[in-house]
């Protein structure tokens, strides 16, 4: 399938992004695609929108947009189309500070860095560069982005720049998130220069003399901010010890606590596919995103197409599932699983658009599979919007109200273990994006 967009189809996205998105969420969808939209045309709503649809059709990677747009503004029209493209590269930010005073050529840097990534320089955004804190922040896809936070990199353009430390935008604390945002999206008191011809993109520097009263206002927020700031530790820490010496004494740590969940999906989508068989074809992808998480940093993206009046019930449900004896869980125990009268549960985020009817809502269903691949689905869970809900199950040879159970069952013999989402009964409702699953466990 081509990664680009028939005029009419075009016009459609257009207007979708234009209507249903203002000029800064546009600005914000951009900073969350890890891209500098002061790059592209951006003087109105619809440059802005023509410019991010140009800039990912470009990258064969449209997609992308679709899909994150989608999560935020569900339309059944651009839904559609997302379908008929190929999934789209999930793109996520890193920050790098870096130990010189001066940075002399951003573009060397991030040529440089686009080769030690094994990537197009392309593919290599460069969405803020703060000179005070000697700070970069840069847009990759998701797999370059792992690879260079598991990196060692010591240094860049043949150790001309020292990097102190790399660190994914969803790891930095959120203070620091909010000071990106603060400069990216807001502009705060930066504004673009352009690079050189070689690379496309634009860089950040001080606002020049001539507009001291911004820069001004910009010092005083942050004297301000570094006066209230240790009130406030402090203020909290004041109250964290009274509420600690009416609580009884518990032991403490200074480490977070350690992922202990069969499935979290830190290390990948870890054995876990789309179901295929031709009543369940609605969930069309399955991946690993950095992009919502519970627990950890990442968790399973599983993208729809769900459609409620579909006359052949093939996409009125779809399945994400792992096959334990080829995909074992992350505690090592023996497959087939004895998990008579365990419960099992999962952590699943629907983004807006995902209920559907509200009279027939949507739903989700944990589910396990014996090891001669009899079912057992637990309860239905009608989908909630914007908030992660646990669903769960109890396994036994019998089924929980709402949930239904194959024949000759064996609890004692688990070999699968599944998240299905459905439409409501007679709902005729249809949903293209995704769903998250997370902290699968027992």
């Amino acid at each position: 399938m081509a990664a680009t967009l028939e005029p009419d189809d075009r016009a459609k996205v257009r207007e979708f992004l234009q209507k249903r998105f203002s000029f800064e969420e546009l600005e914000t969808l951009a900073f969350d695609l890890g891209i500098d939209y002061n790059a592209l045309p951006h003087t109105t709503t619809t440059e802005l929108s023509m410019g991010l649809i140009g800039h990912f059709e470009r990258r064969d990677n449209l997609n992308c947009l679709l899909t994150k747009a989608l999560s935020q503004r569900y339309d059944c029209v651009v839904a559609r189309i997302s379908a008929r493209l190929p999934p789209g590269s999930p793109r996520t930010k890193v920050q790098i500070i870096v130990a010189q005073d001066v940075l002399e050529n951003l573009s060397v840097i991030v040529a440089d860095l686009a080769a030690k990534l094994r990537i197009d320089v392309d593919q290599v955004e460069l969405i803020g560069a703060a000179w005070g804190s000697l700070r970069l922040l840069v847009g990759l896809p998701q797999e370059a982005s792992d690879t260079l936070v598991r990196s060692e990199i010591h240094g860049l353009v043949n150790g001309r720049y020292r990097v102190v430390s790399i660190t994914a935008f969803g790891s930095l604390d959120t203070a620091s998130q909010k000071a990106w945002r603060l400069l990216v999206v807001h502009r705060a008191s930066w504004q673009p220069v352009p690079w050189n011809s070689a690379v496309r993109r634009a860089s950040w520097q001080p606002i020049p003399w001539n507009s001291m009263a911004r820069e001004k206002q910009l010092n005083k927020l942050l004297s301000w901010i570094a006066v209230v700031v240790p009130i406030l530790v402090a203020l909290i820490g004041a109250i964290g010890l009274i509420i600690a010496s009416r609580a009884p004494p518990s032991p403490s740590t200074s480490t977070p606590e350690p992922i202990t969940s069969k499935y979290s999906f830190e290390q990948g989508v870890m054995g876990w596919v789309k179901q295929v068989y031709t009543d369940s074809q609605s969930c069309v992808e399955i991946s690993r995103t950095g992009e919502m998480h519970y627990e950890g940093r990442y968790s399973l993206a599983m993208r729809m197409d769900l459609v409620g009046a579909d006359p052949d019930d093939r996409k009125r449900k779809g399945e994400a599932w792992v096959d334990m004896m080829t995909s074992p869980p992350a505690s090592g125990e023996s497959i087939p699983l004895d998990l008579t009268n365990r419960i099992v549960t999962a952590q699943v985020y629907a983004p807006q658009g995902a209920r559907g009817d509200d009279q027939h809502p949507n739903g989700f269903q944990i589910f396990v599979k014996d090891e001669k691949f009899r079912s057992l689905y637990g309860p239905w869970s009608d989908v909630a919007e914007g908030r992660w809900i646990q669903i769960t199950m109890t396994v036994s040879s019998s089924a929980q109200a709402g949930g239904s159970i194959t024949p000759g069952f064996d609890p004692s013999r688990i070999r699968v273990v599944g998240v299905k989402m459905a439409a409501g009964d007679d709902s005729k409702a249809t949903y293209g994006a995704i769903v998250y699953i997370d902290k699968v466990d027992w």
